[in-house]
């Protein structure tokens, strides 16, 4: 079991982390997967001689970066106008995906940890799916209240569990469960970003896909090769095609007489709303708004004199950007750097030609899960809620197989 503890807490945590994925996505679920990260971290705690910190990652520049981030967000949300409720964000949008980072770490071990993740995140895909697939995302309706997380939420959720099952889909067992699961969470993926009526996901998902394929040709074998290239140049066709055909509807439903989808994709709304956010950011450079004030989003919206803008914007539409809105400047660069850290620690795991097939895969996915994030929340900001808290434990899973101890120190 490569020294994996087998502890009946041990069992516990997982059976409880695997709960926090089923529930993650969905919006009502805070205080469930709050307690269960809670169970879990309380479980390994008790497990594992010296604590938590025994399987803590041993990432000096990502641990920096973090520290960092914490301290100004910290500091910021003292400094704020609402500094109860912002400390609040800070616990809910830095501590708990830390948490969640830090946990998943210490579970996942081996390859039976990741078909269990597999499993719990199939779960919420299909369930996600349905409710998308019975009301999906209307462009003209703007305002519709939709029964699962939102548009945004949904394909930020789904950008972040897809490698999580691109590593399942390198692993060479072949199982017929793995291949059952890995077809019902393609179909999921697929059905799920089609149905949100995004062009931004199918972006990220290429991204990705060309990310994760441009590391693992280096890493798997020469015979693997043909079936990797296959594979790649049919998932690319059918992310082309439907990134081309989701262009095209929203261009359909959206754009003024006689423009066609390119010009409406030229002309994006986003291009006011990122000039009036550097506008806000220009009053206050260094320090910010604030971080987590709320008053911050009427105070955003209240700056455009469109209906639609006032009603539909209230926050700038990039991560990078809502963190100079909140922090200053030094919060978009330390929130760069945050993300620059965690690239780099999968990269070097990635790139490390001592590491074993299996390992260099699970960074390659590591790596592709940063890329894809990145890339959604430069066009919107998803960085917090269920959204941060995911990508916390995905994260977590995939450094915890790419630099996997061979064992633990397990409490008798």
């Amino acid at each position: 079991m490569s020294g994996v503890p087998e502890t009946l807490a041990w069992r516990l945590a997982r059976f409880a982390a695997f709960g926090v994925l089923v529930v993650t996505p969905f919006r009502s679920s805070a205080g469930l997967r709050g307690a269960l990260l809670l169970l879990a971290a309380f479980l390994i705690l008790w497990s594992l001689r010296g604590g938590l910190a025994a399987a803590l990652p041993r990432a000096r520049l990502l641990g920096t970066a973090l520290a960092l981030w914490f301290m100004l967000a910290f500091a910021s949300a003292l400094m704020g106008p609402e500094p109860l409720n912002a400390l609040q964000v800070v616990k809910r949008d830095i501590l708990t995906p830390t948490l969640a980072f830090l946990v998943f770490h210490a579970l996942t071990r081996e390859a039976r940890d990741l078909r269990l993740w597999s499993v719990a995140l199939a779960i919420g895909l299909m369930v996600l799916t349905l409710m998308a697939l019975h009301q999906p995302f209307d462009p003209k309706a703007l305002t519709q209240e939709l029964p699962y997380l939102g548009v945004g939420w949904l394909t930020a959720w789904l950008i972040t569990i897809a490698p999580v099952f691109a590593l399942l889909a390198l692993n060479p067992d072949r199982g017929r469960w793995r291949t059952a699961l890995l077809v019902l969470a393609a179909a999921g993926l697929l059905l799920s970003a089609w149905a949100s009526g995004s062009r931004t996901v199918w972006a990220c998902f290429a991204l990705m896909a060309l990310v994760v394929v441009g590391i693992a040709w280096q890493v798997m074998q020469r015979q693997q090769h043909r079936r990797l290239l296959v594979s790649t140049a049919l998932g690319l066709t059918v992310i082309g095609a439907a990134f081309w055909a989701s262009l095209e509807y929203r261009a359909a439903t959206q754009a003024r007489e006689g423009e066609t989808a390119i010009a409406f994709l030229m002309a994006d709304h986003r291009v006011q709303i990122w000039h009036e956010a550097m506008s806000m950011i220009s009053e206050r450079p260094w320090t910010g708004q604030g971080y987590g004030t709320d008053g911050l989003h009427e105070a955003f919206r209240q700056r455009f004199s469109e209906p639609w803008f006032r009603a539909m914007v209230q926050q700038p539409h990039n991560v990078l950007l809502n963190a100079a809105l909140q922090m200053g400047w030094p919060g978009a660069l330390l929130l760069l750097g945050l993300f620059g850290a965690l690239f780099q620690a999968f990269w070097v795991r990635a790139i490390d030609v001592r590491a074993d097939e299996s390992m260099r895969l699970a960074a390659a996915c590591g790596v592709a899960l940063v890329a894809g994030v990145f890339l959604r929340n430069m066009t919107d900001d998803f960085l917090s809620r269920h959204g941060v808290l995911a990508l916390g434990a995905v994260a977590g899973m995939l450094y915890g197989l790419a630099r996997r101890p061979t064992s633990l120190p397990v409490a008798n």
